[in-house]
C-alpha cells in the first residue's frame, strides 16, 4: 500500500514538472504572439506560392516540348523524340499532382488558421 502511494506521488510529481515546462513554453508563445501569428500567416501562404510555382513549371515544361510534339505529328519522330515526349508527359503529370496536393494543403491550413490570419491583418492595419 505504501509503495503504491509512493509510486503515485512520483508520477504526480513528474506530471507536475511536465506541466511546468509546458506552461513555460506557452508563456513564451504568449509573449511573442504577434510574431508567432505573423510567422504562421507567412507559413500558410508559402503553400500557395509553392503550388503556383509548381503549376508554372508544368506549363513551361509543356511549352518546352512543343517542337518535339510537332516533329512527332509531322511523322519525323525518332526514338529520342518519343523518349522526350514520354518523359515530358510523366514530368507534367507529377508536377500537376504535386501542385494540386500543395494547393489542397494551402486551402486546408488557411481554413484552419483563418482566425489567426484575420487577427494578424488587423494588427497590421493598427501598426501602420
Amino acid at each position: 500500500m505504501i509503495a503504491g502511494n509512493i509510486a503515485m506521488e512520483e508520477k504526480d510529481m513528474q506530471e507536475d514538472n511536465e506541466l511546468i515546462e509546458l506552461k513555460a513554453i506557452y508563456d513564451d508563445l504568449w509573449a511573442d504572439a504577434k510574431t508567432f501569428a505573423k510567422d504562421m500567416t507567412k507559413s500558410v501562404y508559402i503553400y500557395r506560392y509553392a503550388a503556383l510555382l509548381t503549376f508554372a513549371v508544368a506549363i513551361i515544361t509543356v511549352f518546352s516540348a512543343i517542337p518535339y510534339y510537332a516533329t512527332m505529328l509531322l511523322g519525323h519522330g525518332t526514338l529520342v523524340t518519343d523518349s522526350v515526349i514520354t518523359v515530358n508527359v510523366i514530368a507534367v503529370a507529377v508536377e500537376i499532382t504535386f501542385g494540386s496536393v500543395l494547393w489542397r494543403w494551402y486551402n486546408r491550413i488557411k481554413r484552419r488558421y483563418a482566425k489567426l490570419i484575420e487577427m494578424q491583418k488587423t494588427w497590421r492595419k493598427t501598426d501602420a
